[in-house]
């Protein structure tokens, strides 16, 4: 099963898969009344995750995601969609694409290595993504993050909003080939959101 969640603001509600944005059809909402709210995805600009000359160049499999929910006590392993599909500039390239905004509720968002190259074959490495605006007053902080973390020093930022743990091949070369994440993975997020001091 796909778990999407409405792509307005800190709306945490299932979307529904026939409200879609009217002009990318790729961002999802829980009701008409969010999507008509939801002016930043459209004044951002929303464009086609693939410019191939057609869709049945464009091959979609399932994922395992970490999800840390804003408003639950601990991270779930969810199954989301990526379609891979030729690179516009090196056709003969598969690039593989990953609708964070499905997620975090926002076009921006920041992506960050959580630890160093795993000896998986192949090499991979995990990675946390939030919203760019780290300490953004409107978001409620997360949860999950807190209770994994407990009273021990942390993130020198709280996270707010939702946040997503992902696993991705390395070295990435000219693009990100994402792989499957499991609970067995959040150890190692822990202990990277304990560790890690901003620049």
């Amino acid at each position: 099963m796909i778990h999407n969640f409405c792509a307005f603001g800190p709306c945490m509600a299932r979307c529904s898969p026939n409200i879609r944005c009217p002009d990318c059809e790729r961002v999802l909402y829980c009701s008409r009344d969010h999507q008509r709210k939801d002016f930043i995805h459209r004044l951002r600009g929303c464009q086609p995750a693939f410019e191939a000359p057609s869709s049945s160049s464009v091959e979609r499999r399932q994922l395992s995601i970490l999800l840390f929910p804003a408003d639950e006590d601990a991270p779930k392993v969810v199954q989301t969609e990526i379609e891979i599909g030729p690179d516009p500039e090196k056709p003969s390239t598969k690039k593989h694409l990953l609708r964070f905004q499905d997620f975090l509720h926002c076009p921006e968002s920041v992506h960050m290595p959580a630890g160093p190259v795993a000896s998986t074959s192949p090499r991979s490495m995990l990675f946390l993504a939030f919203d760019h605006t780290l300490d953004d007053g409107d978001a409620p902080l997360n949860r999950a993050i807190q209770k994994l973390l407990g009273d021990g020093p942390g993130f020198p930022v709280p996270l707010r909003g939702t946040v997503v743990g992902y696993r991705a091949r390395e070295p990435a070369r000219e693009f990100t080939q994402f792989l499957d994440v499991s609970l067995k993975d959040v150890p190692a997020l822990a202990s990277f959101l304990r560790k890690r001091e901003l620049p």
